[in-house]
């Protein structure tokens, strides 16, 4: 008796019963243990928090910059993220959190920036979201302190040298001329350093979060269904697999007779 494969469905690509319930069970096997690891794996949910990136002001008023001030100010705050991962870490460490990366975006064509982060639950996701907001604010803050700090000792050196430039000049009618140009500068700078002061003295009070996250608008980084689907396609997948190496091999035999 002939035990040879039917090499007119093989051609025709029909499935046999048994193949048939082999990509049906494959299927929901598939299905079965996506969505059941999808559960028990922790850092499914993502938590976004969102911060100020712009060069001042507030995120309510318009700028008193142009859009493409502001868009080149953002860009260079996203380059600072990036290399702020090692303190990301360290204060999530701190907090009890499982390390995460923490992804920075414009929103936009705005002055915000979207820093998201993952967690075990919604509730993780938030506060980690919420830890490099902070971390991210607080590195702004302590970097805009010592440019500005730079810039007041810059003027302060300035002002130094214009007063003494003043007291050296004689009291010729040239001499009294650059006196005059030099008392014009002296006014400028000292308006300068005022500013500037009182820039430095804002810079730990600005309040630079546009919105915390909170567990409420922490969402799954994958859904439900997307792993479902996932699932579905690999058991599948491998039962084709499957299938296809049974009958090639079967193919492969000899014929034969009974």
């Amino acid at each position: 008796m002939s035990h040879a494969p039917d090499r007119t469905r093989w051609s025709g690509g029909l499935l046999s019963r048994h193949e048939g319930r082999a990509l049906l069970i494959a299927a929901a096997a598939g299905l079965l243990v996506a969505v059941v690891l999808s559960l028990l794996s922790g850092s499914g949910y993502t938590g976004t928090a969102l911060a100020d990136g712009g060069p001042g002001g507030s995120v309510e008023a318009a700028l008193d910059v142009s859009p493409d001030v502001a868009n080149r100010y953002v860009q260079t705050e996203l380059v600072y993220i990036g290399i702020l991962a090692p303190a990301f870490d360290a204060a999530m460490s701190a907090a009890g959190l499982s390390s995460q990366p923490v992804q920075a975006t414009q929103e936009g064509a705005t002055n915000v920036i979207r820093l998201s982060t993952g967690g075990d639950d919604v509730e993780r996701a938030a506060q980690a979201a919420n830890v490099a907001l902070d971390v991210y604010i607080a590195d702004w803050k302590a970097r805009t302190s010592v440019d500005l700090q730079r810039l007041l000792d810059n003027t302060n050196t300035r002002i130094d040298q214009v007063r003494a430039e003043s007291e050296d000049l004689g009291s010729s009618a040239e001499d009294q001329a650059q006196r005059r140009g030099l008392l014009s500068e002296l006014t400028r700078l000292t308006q300068e350093r005022s500013d500037l002061q009182f820039r430095i003295g804002g810079v730990e009070a600005a309040n630079r979060v546009v919105e915390q996250a909170t567990p409420e608008n922490s969402v799954r980084s994958v859904s439900l269904i997307q792993v479902a689907l996932l699932g579905v396609i690999a058991g599948l997948a491998l039962a084709l697999a499957y299938i296809v190496f049974r009958r090639a091999r079967a193919l492969s035999r000899p014929e034969s007779s009974g």
